[in-house]
Order: C-alpha cells, then structure tokens, then sequence
C-alpha cells in the first residue's frame, strides 16, 4: 500500500505461554508458494524490531510518555488474600535484608536462641553468609513466581473444580506463602541478629528490668521515623504503640504496652488533630474532622460512610452476555454490565477503646455475600495519621461480585496521584492513550487532591482501587472523577481471561490515611507519595524482645540527603550492597557514610540523575 512507509510488515505469531511449534512453518510456506513476490520468513521479535528500527529515520514514529495501566491488573482481585500474602512477604524480605546487612557491616555478636523451633519463637541457629545470600535469592525467586502474570490454569472457568484447576491454584499460591515463611524467618534471625551485633559498651549489654522484655523496634530506612506499629504480646495478644523517634537504620525500645481500656461504646472519638463520627447503618465513619484548620475530610453526600465495606453486583435482569453466554466476556467488545452498590450495615453500637498513646472505634457489619465485619479506626494523640482495619468473612463465591472498601473523601473535581512501580504519575493526564482508567494497580499509595486540599491515602494488602466513584463495566477512555472517593478494590470475580473462578478472602485488610495541613505542589506530592508508599512497603519492624541489646540507638550507617533518597541494604558477596534511589526529578550528590563503633569512617559519593538509582558497596 502507499500509505505503508516500510519496506517490511511483522505478523505476529505468538502461542500464549506454550512451547515452539512447527506449525507455524507450515503457515510461512503456505504463503510463499501463493505469494512468491513478497516472501515470508520467521523471525524472533528481536530481529523483526532490528529490521524496522533501520527503516525509522526515514518515516515519522509517534512517541508518547505515560504510564500503562494494565487492563488485565484487576486479576489482582481474584486472589486478594494471597496478593496480601505476597505483598507482606516483600515486606519482610526487605526488613530481613536491612537487618542482616547491618548486622554484617556491625558484626555478629551473641544473640539470644529459641530452644525450641516455633513461628512465634527466636531463631534456633544463625545462617551464615552464604546461607543468607541463598536464602534471599529464594526468596526472590518464591515472589517472582507469584507475581508472574497468571493467577489461574486454562480450565479454570470451564473447570472449575478439576484436580488440574486446584494443582495448579496450590502451585502458584505456594510460591507467595512460602516466600512468607522464609522471609518472615529470615526477618526475625535478624532482628535477633541485629539487637546484639556490634562490639559489648564500656558498661555492660543493656537488660531490661522487666522479665518480660521490651517492645524493640527497628527502622529499615535511611529517615528517623515515628509512626504506628503493632507487636504481639506473649504470644497472644496484638497490641499497637506509637514508636517514635525510631533513627535511621537504628533501633528503639519501648515499655511493653498495657492493654487497651474498654471506653463503652458511642459514635464519636477524638483524639489529637482529628474527631471521627461513626454510623453503623451507613458502614463506616460519616465525618472526619481536622481540628488543624476545621475542615470536614468525609464527603457528606456519599451513601456510605469511610471504611464502608460495598458489594457491587450485576444489576437485576441484565441480559449481559458474560451471564448468558461465557463468564469471560467481561471485556471491552461487549460494554457493561451495568452494577448496583450494596453498602454494608449494622445496628450493634460501635465499640471504644482507649490505651495510652491512641483511641480505637469498633463497629461490626454485614453485607451481600459478607456475613462477617469488624471495622476498626485509629487515632494517634502524636500524629497525623489515622488507620483503618477491616477483618472480613468471606465465604468463596462463583457468581460476578465484587467487594471494595469505601474512601468518600470531600472535594470536587479532584487530581490522582498514584505510586507505581519505581514513580509516580497523575491519573489520566500522564497515561498512555486507552490504558485503564476503570481501575488502577497502584504500589501501596494514593495522593488526592481537590481545591488545594490533599490526603495521602494508602494500603498495605490490596492493589486495586477505583478513582471518584464506581467505574466498574464501564470501560471508559477518560476518567471521570467527580468527587474525591477512593474505593479500595479488595476483590472480584470479573474476568476476561484464566483468572479463579471463585473468589474467596477472609482475612485482614489494612489503610493508613493522612490529611495534609499545607498546600503542596506537584513535585512535593510526587515525593510525599512516594514517602506514604515506601513507609507502607518498609513499616517498622517491632517485636517482644527480652535478649541481650548491644544496638539500642543509631547503627552508624547514614545515607544523606536523608529527605530526598531512598536507600535498601542487602548483604551480597563481599560486602552490604547500599541502593540509593533519588526521589527527586533535580540531579544530587548523595552519600553513604558508615561510622561503625570504634572503626574507621568509610564515605562513598554517587551522583544521582532526577529518579536516578545507584548502588554503592560496604566492605
């Protein structure tokens, strides 16, 4: 044709996750024998890109920049509990390898071993190098085979509950539980590890006065942070303090928490810059207010309130071919359905609990298909952050669902910002042309902002959510985002392709919300995003702790500027690698200094470009 400006044309010949085949030589020399003058030959996508990549300059290629936000991501939501799984897993392979790299670049000293092997116990042995090195590469590898694109066999719409469907769902989930298990192992030996490492004080190894221990918590980051953390108490009880002060890449022990105090019950808390009201018969909390500036953080038109749990269904007498003809033809060639929102309610008064240093709402609902739900909001006298639980029952279901968790932030005609893989990017404005803008697979945090105003938003087990309202089946090119609201896609059973074809996840769904008191532009929430996520990746890492600590304050390892990098150790060969990640679209001279307990200062200088990462090594 004229209109075709190269001198070759590329026929995709693709065989979805199969082996090499032959057949297609059977095609290639069935063309040529019918046309001879415009010869056939296979090629790999790699020699077919070279070829055309000599015939560019010749002819004008369309460029664009922007986020590809994946269609096929709401797979995400047909195995919620283990992506949670899997996303803890990441998150304690991190803190496993910060804590063993300091301890490599400190030195082991003599931790404290369980005498017995247990999940909740000490480590019983100590790895040595190599065996850390391994372990780490497995679990890599253990989170690298879960998140590979497919979360169900070819048969698992047509065959459900064939052996195949159910060997093949017990495979793949394996790989997220047990990269959980060794990592969470490997976390805990280091912790140990770390809390002894390093050479004895002039004055002793520190002891706790009480038998029973300390609260230790440990900063896997480069910034003194303080924030929420949750420790299990003798083995039972699950108690939250607010760790502050912890330094960077340093330790901090806190006095074991009493239990909380039963307040009664009642709809309203307040505790430090916020008071919430809450209503069961609406799900969730109805008003959130920032005693900061007065603002109202709840929008007061939403049906349901924040942290409502809503089903959404296929509406009632819909025709829609994915119910009468094949579950998979939820897709864009056949637009729709259209779906109904069913909030979650409740009549029991909710619950208050108040302990030293937060007060706590409970409330319990149900909904649709979600006979279970315990919702619980948070509130730190020291802080500006506010946490949100929700522990759900969820028995497995065949039938098209979905099950979001409600976020009506107040505010007209607001902006996105989303935390991706390694950036973040403004939904719509900096996407590529027909990505998804129905749902997103974010990182772990959400920055919205509206009429100057802006909460950070995050969440630390489930990827998916939906922008200004319900989108779901509506395929759109444009998002369309009235209001503020940020819906947490827990789940669904909506799927174009070999997704489960139950969906099933009782477990613990976990939000961190934070109002900014300030003005922000662009770049400063760019990075404030980037921050909320990070922390939420990389918590601090808190335990009973009763052996001997030989850390108690700062390791001796700085990575500067400490407010525009992101640093991860991992102890490799010869050394502790240190990845500095500039936060920044300006170019830095950033450093990593190690000042170890009576030894000689060792300085490494990189220069960052904007978003630049690089690596440097301790030895």
């Amino acid at each position: 044709r004229d209109d075709y400006p190269y001198h070759i044309a590329v026929v995709h010949a693709g065989n979805d996750n199969r082996w090499p085949t032959a057949r297609f030589l059977d095609v290639v020399r069935h063309w040529n024998a019918v046309h001879p003058e415009t010869p056939m030959r296979t090629a790999t996508v790699d020699e077919a890109l070279d070829l055309l990549t000599d015939q560019v300059p010749a002819t004008a290629i369309p460029t664009v920049h922007g986020e590809w936000s994946d269609w096929w991501s709401h797979g995400h939501g047909s195995t919620a509990r283990e992506v949670a799984v899997y996303r803890r897993a990441r998150g304690h392979a991190l803190a496993a390898q910060a804590m063993l790299g300091l301890t490599q670049l400190r030195g082991d000293g003599d931790p404290a071993l369980a005498e017995v092997i247990g999940y909740r116990r000490g480590p019983v042995r100590l790895r040595s190098t190599c065996e850390v090195a391994r372990d780490l590469d497995l679990v890599d590898e253990q989170l690298l085979l879960f998140g590979e694109h497919t979360w169900g066999s070819w048969e698992t719409y047509r065959r459900p509950h064939s052996d195949f469907s159910h060997s093949h769902w017990n495979a793949k989930a394996g790989f997220a539980y047990a990269a959980y298990d060794l990592a969470r192992e490997m976390a805990v030996e280091g912790l140990f590890r770390l809390a002894a490492s390093g050479p004895p004080p002039p004055d002793g190894t520190p002891a706790a006065d009480d038998p029973s221990g300390v609260v230790l918590v440990v900063n896997p980051t480069e910034r003194a942070r303080s924030e929420p953390v949750t420790v299990e108490i003798d083995g039972a009880a699950l108690r939250t303090i607010v760790a502050t002060d912890v330094p960077a890449f340093g330790t901090a022990a806190f006095p074991i928490p009493a239990a909380p105090r039963d307040a009664g019950t009642g709809r309203e808390i307040e505790a430090g810059h916020f008071r919430a009201v809450l209503d069961p018969a609406r799900g969730g909390v109805v008003s959130l207010v920032d005693l900061r500036d007065g603002r109202e953080i709840v929008d007061g038109t939403s049906p349901h309130g924040l942290g409502a749990v809503v089903v959404q269904q296929v509406a009632p007498g819909s025709d829609h071919p994915m119910l009468s003809v094949d579950p998979r033809r939820f897709r864009p060639e056949d637009p729709g359905p259209e779906f109904v929102q069913i909030a979650a309610t409740g009549s029991d008064q909710p619950r208050i609990e108040q302990a030293a240093d937060h007060t706590a709402i409970h409330w319990r609902t149900a909904a649709p298909g979600v006979p279970e739900i315990d919702g619980t909001l948070r509130l730190y006298p020291g802080l500006d952050v506010i946490d949100v639980q929700l522990d759900l029952v969820k028995p497995a279901a065949f039938g098209p669902e979905s099950i979001f968790v409600a976020f009506p932030f107040a505010g007209s005609d607001p902006e996105f910002w989303l935390e991706t893989a390694g950036a973040v990017y403004r939904a719509d404005a900096e996407q590529l042309p027909d990505t998804s803008k129905d749902w997103y697979s974010i990182q772990h945090a959400v920055g919205a902002r509206a009429a100057g105003k802006t909460v950070l938003w995050g969440s630390s087990d489930a990827p998916l959510v939906q922008l200004g309202g319900f989108h779901t089946g509506r395929w759109a090119r444009r998002l369309e985002a009235s209001t503020g609201q940020v819906n947490s896609w827990l789940m669904n059973n909506l799927h174009f392709t070999n997704f489960q074809a139950r969906q099933d996840g009782t477990g613990s769904y976990h939000y961190r919300i934070r109002p900014l008191d300030r003005a922000v532009d662009d770049d400063q929430l760019r990075g404030l995003v980037r921050d909320a996520g990070r922390d939420l990746l990389q918590p601090l890492v808190a335990r009973q702790y009763s052996g001997p600590l030989r850390l108690a304050g700062a390791s001796g390892l700085r990575v500067l500027p400490d407010d525009r990098v992101h640093a991860q150790l991992r102890p490799v060969d010869g050394g502790v690698r240190v990845t500095v990640r500039n936060t920044t679209p300006d170019p830095l001279a950033a450093q990593v200094i190690w000042d170890p307990p009576g030894g000689a200062v060792r300085r490494v200088e990189l220069a960052l470009d904007g978003y630049g990462v690089q690596d440097a090594l301790l030895t």
